[in-house]
């Protein structure tokens, strides 16, 4: 189980607008035939933490590949990331396998869910 991660520093005062941004990626995502993934905001923490962040689980690192060439070919997906970033002053993009006992109760889960 791979999970992508997005995070999204915001420029100063825009960070309600990366969020705004990043849920209408999502809903294009949807309208894609791609899963919205689960889109977070920042309300406590210090430091140099990303503003949004936006995390999908994947089976394995060809699934993410799979998404990002989907997206890749979406014109309405590509103004979306245009937008974003103006609105950005950084970005990354890590990839996390899920490890340990924490693996298997994830994959639990997801067959539990139905229509999995």
């Amino acid at each position: 189980m791979i999970v992508s991660f997005n995070f999204y520093y915001a420029h100063p005062d825009r960070a309600e607008a990366v969020l705004k941004q990043r849920l209408r990626a999502s809903e294009v995502r949807q309208r894609i035939k791609l899963p919205y993934g689960r889109v977070m905001k920042r309300v406590l923490g210090e430091g140099e933490l990303p503003d949004v962040i936006w995390e999908q689980e994947f089976s394995d690192v060809d699934g993410h590949h799979a998404d990002m060439a989907a997206r890749a070919a979406s014109s309405e997906f590509e103004a979306i990331r245009a937008g974003m970033r103006q609105l950005i002053r950084r970005f990354e993009r890590p990839l996390f396998e899920v490890s340990g006992a924490a693996a298997s109760t994830v994959r639990t889960r997801r067959h539990d869910r139905p229509g999995s």
